[in-house]
């Protein structure tokens, strides 16, 4: 069976077809692109028949132009007549092509990255040669300050909690139960006051209260901001979305909860049994906040999470309140 993978596409999105097949190569994936693999001096409509026929897998790009443009509709119509494995890539808002499964559908108008992990995962399953790399554990944000992000693996885990187990649970964390989450990557440690100045500076945001004139002391710049609300950590994520052209925000409850208790639920991030000398609270003797990573690493997760027992409140997209009913951000 040839495996080769033929692209439709209007003149108009070459610029995403140009890194789109720079991705499928580095992943192995042979692709044919007319302006690429048609060669010179021979006719460009037999070279994309030949190319078709040699074909069983086609990717389509839809977009406002390739719906209007007829090439793009006729490989969906032979693709279609041929019973060939058809891989729409949505890559802006428009109508969808008669003839495409709306659940064949691929969006790369939001996070490409994942978009194409998952359009490298269906080339895989239909039978094309994908050389998928396995995900770094680690990646790092260097710009406009320094961060790491470890690796969170998608699957199930055991949330809430067992009162038979954990004696001082509460009842709102009752029962220990099954969820699943996708795979993620959180921050190893707290976002500091150095790094949340940056953003305060340049967005002339409101600052924390405890600042003194938007300004920080020398001693409390690795510090853990604290005193911000949620819609200030949303607006944090959103400046930091816009400077780095990527896609940051705030954990869900059940990836937090995953990420500080491993895939069995630890009653701890670090165990199941308490150690005053692993988080900064009332019974470790601190008094007030301490710089991140300070307990690092005998006090992290089982993903290599910091400071998610003690220290600062953390906050996270799902609503919490005063009370379960009412969301008091």
């Amino acid at each position: 069976m040839n495996t080769r993978v033929f692209i439709s596409y209007a003149r108009g999105d070459y610029e995403f077809i140009s890194r789109l097949s720079a991705d499928l190569g580095e992943s192995g994936v042979r692709v044919w692109l007319d302006q690429r693999d048609s060669s010179a001096g021979k006719s460009w409509v037999r070279a994309l028949e030949n190319a078709m026929l040699e074909s069983e897998y086609f990717i389509v790009v839809v977009s406002r132009r390739s719906i209007q443009t007829s090439n793009v509709l006729d490989t969906i119509s032979y693709a279609t007549a041929k019973d060939k494995e058809i891989f729409p890539l949505v890559i802006e808002e428009c109508e969808y092509p008669y003839g495409l499964e709306d659940s064949q559908r691929i969006n790369f108008t939001s996070n490409y990255d994942k978009a194409l992990k998952e359009l490298l995962n269906r080339l895989s399953r239909a039978g094309v040669p994908v050389d998928i790399a396995p995900p770094p554990q680690v990646i790092a944000l260097n710009s406009p300050f320094y961060l790491e992000f470890n690796r969170i693996p998608g699957g199930d885990f055991m949330m809430g909690s067992d009162p038979e187990f954990d004696k001082q649970s509460l009842d709102r964390e009752w029962p220990k139960h099954l969820v699943h989450v996708e795979e993620f990557y959180m921050a190893k440690f707290p976002i500091t006051n150095a790094q949340y100045s940056i953003f305060v500076k340049e967005t002339h945001h409101s600052h924390p209260v405890h600042w003194r004139g938007r300004k920080i002391s020398i001693e409390d710049v690795d510090l853990p901001v604290g005193n911000i609300s949620w819609h200030d950590a949303i607006d944090f994520c959103h400046w930091l979305n816009h400077k780095t052209n990527k896609n940051f925000r705030l954990p869900t409850e059940r990836e937090w909860e995953k990420a500080a208790r491993g895939t069995e639920g630890l009653i701890y991030p670090w165990g199941n049994e308490w150690a005053d000398h692993f988080a900064n609270c009332r019974e470790g003797g601190f008094g007030a906040p301490s710089n991140v990573g300070r307990l690092s690493p005998g006090s992290d997760s089982p993903f290599g999470i910091s400071d998610l027992c003690g220290n600062v409140w953390e906050w996270t997209t799902s609503l919490w309140g005063k009370t379960m009913v009412h969301p008091y951000f």
